[in-house]
C-alpha cells in the first residue's frame, strides 16, 4: 500500500531519517512544531526494508493525542481507523489484523512491555513530544532501551520540538540527530503593559473579548487547569461556540473541538492542548502562562497540586498553535520581563513526582534497582525509598522486594498500587463495586463542580450521588449541585474498572465501608481528631485540618484520601469514616502494641498503647511499668520542671552557694553544684528515685543530705576550712558569710567590731578575699570595700566626723588600728 502524502517541511529530512535508521538503532528527531512528524513519519517508514512487516508504535503523551493522531494518520493512509493505522488507550482500543501502525499513549505501552518484554512483531518504537517528559515517557525510553540489548533489529525514534539533544543522543549511545524546520508562520506576540494581581480568571476573560475585537479565526485559550475552565466559561456569552479541552472530558466532546463548526470557535484548554494536535482555524492564542503540577514530598509522602508558571519552551509551544495554518497572535498574560526570567524548562516529572507507580513497573520487569537501566535523569534514591515502604506497607513486594501473589494482581491493573489494592480488597469483601466507584472518583474530578468547601470532605456524599445517578434521579442531582456529565464519565470507569476483576455476590455497604476499603489503599492516612479540634493526626505523624463547617469533624477516626501535603499541615479534600472495629478487624497488621511512659507536669503516666503509626488507637493503664524506666521517665519531668523541681532549704541553698565559689575556683577539683549543673545530669539523685512517681513525692526528699553525700568526710572537713560558714570578728562576735557562687563573699560586720583589722581577710589558703560590708551600729552600709587598710588610711576619719556625730555614745577613736574592737557601744 502507497501513500500520497501532504507537502510538509518534515519531507526534506526525510531520506536523512530513512539513512540514519538504516545504520543505527536509534535516531534522535528535532523538528519544530507543525513539521508533520507525527502524521508524516510512520507512514514514511512504514516500507522501510528493513522494518519488512514488523509494527510500527506511534508513542503519544495523552489519550486525545494519540486518538486524533490515529485518525489522521487512518485518513492520510485512505483507510479508517482501526485499519492500517490503529490506536489504543486506556479501556478503548480499535485495531485489527491489518494494523501495522498503533499508536498508543505511554501508559498502555508499558502494560504491552510487560506482557511482551521482546516486543515481538515491533521493529520501530516512535516516540512523540518526548520534550513533555512524562514519567511514563521515560520509563518507556528505558525499558526500550533495555530491549535493545536483546534485540538488534529493533529501532528507536525520539521525536520532539523543543529538547536537549546533546544529553538525549549520549544516552542512546550517541545516536545521531537531524534537525527539521516546522511550518510555523509569524505569530505576533502581546505581552501584558505591567505586572497585575488580577485573578487569571477575569484576566482571561478580558483578554478574550479584546482578542475577539481586534482578530479573526478562532481561539485557543491555554489555562492550567478544568477548574479554570469552568470559571471562565461562566463568565463569556457572545455570538461564538465556547469549546472546553482537558483530559477527562468525554470523547465526543473532545471531538467537537476538531470537528468543523458555522460559527467562531472559542476554545479554553488545558496544557493537554500543547501536543501535536493541530486544530483546523486557530489563528490566535490566549496564554495564561500557568499549568498544573503535582509536586511530591518524599519526607511527607503527599502530593499536592500547584499552579507553576510554564518554561519558555512550553510558552514557544503555545504561541505555535497560533502559526499552524497562517500568521497569527498570541496574547502572553504577563510581562516581556518576566517572559525572560522564565526557566528554558522545567524539571521533568521523574524529579519531583510520586514513584511508586514506577518502582512497581521495574520490580516487574526484573529490576530492584533503577540504576540498572539507563535514564536521561535517574529516579530520586530518596523518592525511591518512599515508593519501596509503601509497596512493603500496601503488601505488594515483600522484604526482599519480590512480588507478593496480591503485588502480581495489582501490576496488572491500570492503577496506581494503592487504588489497585483498594479494588483487590473490595473484591475479596464483596465490594468491588464499592471499590470501583471509589477509584473512578479519586481518578477524577470532585463531582461537586468545585463547590467541595460547601459541601463538605465526605467521601460517602460522593457515592450518595452515584446512587442517584444509577436510579436515574438527575434532577436530584442537580438540586444537590452535582455535575451530571462527570457522573456519567465515573460510572463509566468504575464498571471498566469492575469487569477487570472476578468479583463475587456484590453486598450492600453502610456508613464506613468506604474508609475501610479506603484504609487499604491509603494506611498511613488513617487519622485521628485531636481533642476539641478541626485538626486530625494522620498515621505517618503529618496534620491534617478540616474546614470548619464540615460534618466529617464528628468522626473520631477517618481516611484522609484526598489531602495536599501543605508545609504545616495538610488540608483534607475528601476523606471517609472508619470504625475502630474495622481497624482492629481488617489492619491488625497496621497496630503495634508498646507501653508508654509520660510526664504530665506532675507525676509519670505509664500506659499500654495500641497504635497506628504515630496515633494512638487506645489507651489502658500500666500496673507494672519497667522501674528503670519510670525512673527515666520522671528524670526527664525534673529536668522539664527545672529549679522548681529542687525544693532546697535555706541551709541547702547557704551549703551549695559555699560548694559553687569552691568549683569556681577549682572547677577540677570541686563538682558543679549549680542548679543548672545538678538539672543537667540527675545521676546523684537516681538511687532516691526508686518508687516515686510524681513531684510531690521528690519534694519530701532531704536534698541536703542527698548532695552532701555526693562529698566523702574529708572533702566535707576541708569545704569548711577553705570555706568556713563564719567569720570570728577580733569582737569576739561569729559573723555569718554570705557566698555568692563565682563571685566575692561577703562580710557584712559593724565597722567598732573590726578595729585593729590591718588586713582584708583571705579564704581559700589566701585566694579569695572578702568583699567587706562595713555597718553602722543601727547595720546600715557605711562602705563596701576589698582593701582594709586603705578605708583606715582614707575613709575613716570622714566617717568617724559623721557617725560621732550620729552615735555619740558609742566609742569613735582617733586610731582605729590600735582600738579595742567591740560589739557593744563602748568598750568594757
Amino acid at each position: 500500500m502507497t501513500f500520497s502524502l501532504p507537502q510538509l517541511p518534515i519531507e526534506t529530512i526525510l531520506p536523512a531519517l530513512k539513512r540514519s535508521l538504516s545504520n543505527h538503532p536509534s535516531v534522535i528527531l528535532s523538528a519544530e512544531p507543525g513539521s508533520g512528524k507525527t502524521t508524516i513519519v510512520p507512514l514514511a517508514l512504514l516500507h522501510e526494508p528493513w522494518l519488512g512487516q514488523k509494527k510500527i508504535i506511534l508513542l503519544a503523551p495523552r489519550r486525545i493525542a494519540a486518538r486524533m493522531a490515529a485518525k489522521r494518520l487512518s485518513e492520510l493512509a485512505g483507510d479508517t481507523v482501526g485499519g492500517v493505522v490503529g490506536y489504543r488507550v486506556r479501556f478503548e482500543t480499535k485495531v485489527s489484523a491489518r494494523t501495522r501502525i498503533e499508536v498508543m499513549t505511554e501508559g498502555v505501552f508499558t502494560r504491552m512491555l510487560q506482557n511482551d518484554p521482546e516486543l515481538e512483531g515491533v521493529g520501530l518504537v516512535l516516540f512523540d513530544e518526548y520534550h513533555l517528559r512524562s514519567i511514563e515517557s521515560d520509563l518507556a525510553l528505558a525499558l526500550c532501551l533495555d530491549i535493545l540489548e536483546l534485540r538488534t533489529d529493533l529501532k528507536l525514534v525520539v521525536m520532539s520540538a523543543t529538547i536537549d539533544s546533546e544529553k538525549l543522543s549520549r544516552l542512546l549511545d550517541d545516536a545521531p540527530v537531524i534537525h527539521g524546520e516546522g511550518r510555523c508562520y509569524p505569530v505576533d506576540i502581546r505581552y501584558l503593559a505591567r505586572e497585575t494581581t488580577d485573578h487569571i480568571v477575569p484576566l482571561v476573560v478580558r483578554t478574550i473579548y479584546r482578542a475577539l475585537e481586534e482578530n479573526e479565526g478562532d481561539i485557543l485559550v491555554f489555562l492550567p487547569g478544568a477548574g479554570e475552565i469552568k470559571g471562565v466559561t461562566k463568565q463569556l456569552a457572545g455570538d461564538f461556540r465556547l469549546l472546553p479541552l482537558y483530559g477527562n472530558l468525554p470523547s465526543h466532546l473532545q471531538d467537537q473541538v476538531f470537528a468543523p463548526a458555522s460559527q467562531r470557535k472559542v476554545i479554553l484548554a488545558t496544557p493537554i492542548a500543547e501536543t501535536s494536535l493541530t486544530i483546523e482555524g486557530i489563528s490566535v492564542v490566549i496564554d495564561s502562562g500557568l499549568m498544573k503540577k503535582p509536586l511530591f514530598s518524599a519526607a511527607s509522602g503527599l502530593s499536592s497540586l500547584r499552579t507553576v508558571p510554564i518554561s519558555k519552551a512550553s510558552a514557544t509551544q503555545r504561541s505555535g498553535r497560533a502559526g499552524r495554518l497562517g500568521p497569527g497572535r498570541c496574547y502572553r498574560l504577563w510581562t516581556e520581563t518576566t517572559h525572560y526570567s522564565k526557566p528554558d524548562f522545567l524539571p521533568p516529572e521523574i524529579v519531583s513526582a510520586d514513584l511508586t507507580p514506577l518502582l512497581l513497573e521495574l520490580i516487574q520487569w526484573g529490576v530492584k534497582d533503577p540504576e540498572e537501566l539507563r535514564w536521561l535523569d535517574p529516579p530520586r534514591k530518596g523518592q525511591i525509598a518512599q515508593a519501596w515502604s509503601l509497596l512493603e506497607q500496601l503488601g505488594v513486594i515483600d522484604g526482599n522486594g519480590t512480588l507478593t501473589a496480591v503485588g502480581k494482581k495489582v501490576a496488572r491493573l491500570p492503577l496506581h498500587p494503592r487504588l489497585g489494592s483498594m479494588l483487590l480488597q473490595g473484591a475479596a469483601r464483596n465490594q468491588s463495586m464499592l471499590g470501583c466507584r471509589l477509584a473512578a472518583l479519586l481518578q477524577n474530578r470532585d463531582l461537586f463542580r468545585g463547590k467541595s468547601d460547601e459541601r463538605g470532605a465526605d467521601i460517602e456524599d460522593r457515592l450518595d450521588i452515584l446512587n442517584l445517578y444509577q436510579a436515574t434521579r438527575h434532577k436530584a442531582i442537580a438540586a444537590k449541585g452535582a455535575d451530571l456529565s462527570l457522573c456519567k464519565q465515573v460510572m463509566r470507569e468504575a464498571s471498566q474498572y469492575h469487569k477487570l476483576l472476578d468479583p463475587g455476590p456484590e453486598k450492600p455497604y453502610s456508613t464506613g465501608d468506604a474508609g475501610n476499603l479506603l484504609a487499604f489503599a491509603y494506611p498511613e492516612r488513617i487519622a485521628q481528631r485531636k481533642s476539641s479540634s478541626s485538626t486530625y493526626l494522620l498515621a505517618s505523624g503529618r496534620g491534617a485540618t478540616l474546614p470548619a463547617a464540615d460534618h466529617l469533624q464528628q468522626s473520631k477516626l477517618l481516611v484522609a484520601a484526598n489531602v495536599d501535603g501543605g508545609a504545616k499541615q495538610g488540608r483534607i479534600f475528601l476523606g471517609a469514616v472508619i470504625r475502630l472495629d474495622d481497624i482492629l478487624e481488617h489492619h491488625d497488621t497496621l497496630l503495634q502494641e508498646k507501653e508508654e511512659l509520660t510526664w504530665d507536669g506532675k507525676r509519670v503516666e505509664a500506659a499500654k498503647l495500641l497504635t497506628l503509626g504515630k496515633i494512638a488507637i487506645s489507651k489502658k493503664p500500666l500496673s507494672d511499668p519497667d522501674p528503670e524506666q519510670v525512673r527515666a521517665c520522671l528524670m526527664a519531668g525534673l529536668q522539664q520542671v527545672g529549679p522548681a523541681a529542687l525544693p532546697l532549704s535555706s541551709a541547702c541553698r547557704e551549703w551549695l552557694k559555699r560548694l559553687e565559689t569552691a568549683h569556681a575556683l577549682a572547677p577540677d577539683t570541686w563538682p558543679d553544684f549549680s542548679t543548672h549543673g545538678l538539672l543537667e545530669d540527675l545521676s546523684w539523685l537516681a538511687p532516691y528515685l526508686d518508687g516515686l512517681t510524681t513531684l510531690k513525692q521528690v519534694e519530701k526528699l532531704n536534698f541536703q543530705e542527698i548532695l552532701q553525700a555526693r562529698l566523702s568526710w574529708q572533702e566535707q572537713q576541708q569545704l569548711d576550712t577553705l570555706l568556713p560558714t563564719h567569720f570570728q570578728a577580733p569582737s569576739g562576735s561569729k559573723i555569718k558569710l554570705e557566698y555568692h557562687g563565682d563571685a566575692p563573699p561577703v562580710l557584712a560586720v559593724r565597722l567598732q567590731e573590726i578595729f585593729g583589722v590591718t588586713e582584708t581577710p583571705l579564704l581559700y589558703q589566701g585566694q579569695l578575699p572578702l568583699l567587706v560590708h562595713l555597718l553602722s551600729p543601727a547595720r546600715r552600709p557605711v562602705q563596701v570595700t576589698t582593701d582594709l587598710a586603705s578605708f583606715w588610711k582614707n575613709t575613716y576619719p570622714e566617717v568617724k566626723k559623721e557617725l560621732s556625730g550620729r552615735y555619740p555614745k558609742h566609742y569613735w577613736p582617733d586610731d582605729p588600728l590600735i582600738a579595742q574592737p567591740t560589739a557593744r557601744c563602748k568598750p568594757r
